[in-house]
Order: structure tokens, then C-alpha cells, then sequence
């Protein structure tokens, strides 16, 4: 945990990474390195839920993609092998985690990407920087060529504007499909790049709260 308070506006970010589960991990997700985030005391990005324990929904929860982190080539970090059962688990390493009065740092990775026939290894890390942003970076170190995909879930009175880099509150019938978003009204801007080079591919995002706090 990450946070630059413990007040009811604090901003603070959430980070898995701690083991898969336990006994055999029936009730866990595919979610290694995955993050929650609230900014000035509001959801930003959350996490997906279950939202049932049958059926093809319960697999599509359970995934990676439903979390927010990354998967490679489309795999999870972890395989299921069953309602309640995994063939393959994700291990996870914390590398560092450093606290000041002026900003959180965390650092970890996880080997579940190591089953594929080029090995990968999964690296994020966070900075919060108190009353400002926090930095997140992705880094995907492999031999060959993959595909990097970082998933965010954004809190459901939120939506993104790609062309204004803004997550924008919604109106308050936001379950409707004519919601429309106030682009007028930005809640956070939402930086992101991407960089690759031999052996190595990164993605930075930066959330930054448009209002600053004291």
C-alpha cells in the first residue's frame, strides 16, 4: 500500500504482491501485480469482482485481463484448471519498498509468463509522489517478441477521453448507454507511453488528480 494519507481524502494505491492464494487457491484470481487506485478520496481503478462462481463468466473474472495489470501474447499470469482449482500459478517477488515523508516507492515482478516458449518476466513498479501523481511503469523483459497488453478498470462513475488524456466523472445515470461524459469536468489526467528496445519493453502511465492537493 502506497498512500499519501489517512484521511477520507487521501489518495493511495493498492498493489498485489503477495502469494496466489492459499491451500489451492479455489477463491483466487489471475491478478499478480495487479493495482486499485483512489485519488483525493475517489475510486479511480478498481478491482473487477467475482460476479459469479459458475460458468464462462467465473473463468472471464478470474483473468488477468479483468484485473488491472498486464497479459502477455493474451495469457493470464496464472492458469486456471477448474471452478475452483489452478494448473499453473504466478509467483510473485516484492524488490523493494521504500517509504519518505515525500513520496512511496514499490517494486516487484512475477515468473507466470516464464511457461511460454519465449520465457518473460513481468516488472512493475510505482511511485507516489504525496499531493501530486503516481507513476506507474511496466516492464516486460524477454528474448523475443511479445505482445504487452496493460488492462485498466476504471471505477463505474468514471470514463476515459483518449483525446483529452482525462478520466471524467459521468453523469448520474451512468449504467445508461446514452450517459454522456463532461469533458468539462476532468477528475484526473491520465499520461501514457510506451517504449521498446531489444529484449525489453516498457509502459509508463502517470494519474495525476487536476485538482492538486495541499
Amino acid at each position: 500500500m502506497l498512500r499519501d494519507g489517512w484521511s477520507p481524502s487521501a489518495t493511495w494505491a493498492l498493489v498485489d504482491g503477495g502469494p496466489h492464494g492459499s491451500l489451492n487457491c479455489g477463491h483466487a484470481h489471475a491478478d499478480a501485480l495487479a493495482v486499485e487506485v483512489a485519488a483525493n478520496g475517489r475510486p479511480v481503478l478498481t478491482d473487477s469482482g467475482t460476479f459469479c462462481y459458475t460458468g464462462v463468466e467465473r473463468e472471464r473474472f478470474r483473468a488477468s485481463a479483468s484485473h488491472n495489470t498486464a497479459t502477455v501474447d493474451g495469457e493470464s499470469s496464472s492458469l486456471t484448471g477448474g471452478l475452483f482449482h489452478w494448473r499453473h500459478v504466478a509467483q510473485t517477488t516484492v524488490h523493494a519498498w521504500l517509504t519518505s515523508s515525500g513520496a512511496d516507492f514499490w517494486r516487484g515482478s512475477h515468473d507466470g509468463f516464464a511457461r511460454l516458449p519465449d520465457p518473460a518476466v513481468h516488472e512493475r513498479s510505482l511511485l507516489l509522489v504525496r499531493g501530486r501523481y503516481l507513476v506507474v511503469l511496466d516492464t516486460l523483459d524477454a528474448a523475443g517478441a511479445h505482445e504487452l497488453t496493460v488492462h485498466w478498470h476504471c471505477a463505474p462513475d468514471l470514463a476515459f477521453v483518449p483525446s483529452m488524456t482525462t478520466l471524467t466523472r459521468r453523469g448520474s445515470n451512468c449504467g445508461s448507454a446514452k450517459t454522456q461524459v463532461a469533458p468539462s469536468s476532468p477528475t484526473l489526467r491520465w499520461i501514457s507511453e510506451t517504449r521498446s528496445a531489444p529484449g525489453m519493453v516498457s509502459g509508463l502511465t502517470v494519474i495525476e488528480p487536476a485538482t492538486r492537493m495541499p
